[in-house]
């Protein structure tokens, strides 16, 4: 059986494409969900931007917040070093001066029992003249004159000693 013919009207053409053309939907389609799609991925790649952005603003704020620590940590050990070293140098400064003041009253000491053991000498060297003077002279006077000298002796042997220490 032979096929049908159509009548077409004239200025018309046959075609066996539908209208609507389903290829120029689709193709409509596809650029319409394909332009959709990037302003998606533009957005979300501006939204990951900014936080990269954000994570990198808190990242440096901490390693500044940790190298602020640090620093301040490190002029604190310095600074308590220094003091230290201050301290030591101050206790070094009054031991010297300790020790120079008490090896001072040690030598004064020292030269006041010289004195004193001189004048000791002295005495006893009186008194033993004084004895051997009265017994051999017999007098009196004789004895207070020696005893006067003496004293006069002992006592500028002493003066002597301490003005020789100072």
């Amino acid at each position: 059986m032979p096929e049908k013919e159509y009548d077409i009207p004239k200025g018309l053409t046959y075609s066996t494409v539908p209208v609507p053309d389903p290829t120029k939907l689709t193709t409509d389609a596809t650029n319409k969900l394909e332009s959709q799609i990037r302003r998606e991925m533009d957005l979300h790649k501006d939204l990951i931007e900014a936080k990269l952005c954000r994570l990198e603003d808190i990242t440096n704020v901490k390693f500044l917040d940790r190298d602020a620590a640090l620093d301040a940590t490190l002029q604190t050990g310095k600074e308590a070093i220094s003091k230290s070293e201050t301290s030591t140098a101050e206790q070094i400064r009054q031991l010297n001066t300790l020790f120079q003041t008490s090896i001072s009253a040690q030598s004064e000491r020292i030269g006041k029992l010289e004195a004193a053991d001189a004048a000791q000498k002295a005495m006893a060297m009186m008194t033993a003249s004084n004895t051997t003077m009265r017994t051999a002279a017999g007098g009196n006077m004789i004895s207070v004159v020696s005893i006067a000298v003496g004293v006069l002796i002992a006592v500028g042997t002493i003066a002597v000693a301490i003005l020789v220490k100072h």
